[in-house]
């Protein structure tokens, strides 16, 4: 009985403990010093050191050994993968050669190539964007095959939620953000029930702009963006019940 007792409690403990990263998703690498500083729903097996002193801005992610990953998980379909990457060299090669790989999975049996590398800038650091599969709910940058002198580092990885999210309809609730696109200086939420929180992100993840009792008029919300440069952003409206729904919109 003791025993099944602290099964119990061992489940609900690993439970607690897990978690998945909600997008968007970002993560620059300035604090990466230990597997345990990665946001929710990332992991790695990096061990040793950690970090380039130079990255796209800051410190960059290291990867030096085959088969070393940085792994991300999520509840969500992904739109776009993007991230900066360089080939790092030393002790003898003039280029940088070897395989990295971006892949992603629906359940981490099985992994599938995003994309391949067998060669990569060593001067500086490149913009990269993918599009995995709606199904996909983990992705890995993963050292295939590690050639002597050979690194990469990785900077400013960004993920963002699929388009899909534009059209959930929960509990039938009416929900619309117009304008969209927007040409003005506001956007207008209508909502058939109250709006308890409003969060408005960029593409890479950060949040500027949050209303945690959003004033309404005819069960309209309006939000200014006079101070937003141009751009997509992505507007996470929890209404009274809890419910979350989040919206694509793009200022131009």
């Amino acid at each position: 009985m003791k025993k099944l007792y602290f099964i119990a409690i061992a489940a609900i403990l690993s439970l607690d403990s897990y978690s998945q990263a909600i997008l968007p998703s970002f993560y620059s690498f300035e604090n990466f010093t230990s597997v345990d500083s990665l946001p929710d729903g990332w992991t790695s097996n990096i061990s040793g050191n950690f970090t380039y002193a130079v990255g796209q801005a800051g410190l960059a992610g290291k990867l030096d050994i085959t088969g070393e990953f940085i792994k991300i998980e999520t509840s969500e379909s992904i739109d776009t993968l993007s991230f900066y990457m360089k080939g790092w060299i030393g002790g003898g090669p003039t280029a940088w050669t070897g395989t990295f790989k971006v892949q992603e999975s629906i359940d981490t049996l099985t992994w599938v190539d995003l994309a391949s590398y067998t060669s990569m800038s060593t001067t500086a650091y490149e913009l990269f964007k993918l599009a995995p599969s709606n199904e996909s709910r983990f992705l890995r940058f993963f050292f295939d095959t590690k050639i002597l002198g050979c690194n990469v580092g990785i900077d400013e990885v960004s993920l963002t939620p699929s388009t899909i999210l534009n059209t959930i309809d929960i509990k039938n609730e009416e929900l619309t953000v117009f304008p969209n696109p927007i040409l003005g200086n506001r956007v207008n939420i209508r909502s058939s029930k109250k709006i308890t929180s409003i969060q408005l992100s960029n593409l890479i993840g950060q949040v500027v702009y949050s209303n945690n009792n959003p004033e309404s008029n005819d069960l309209i919300t309006s939000i200014n963006l006079e101070k937003f440069p141009k751009g997509i952003y992505y507007v996470n409206i929890v209404n009274q019940d809890q419910t979350s729904t989040i919206k694509k919109i793009s200022i131009r």
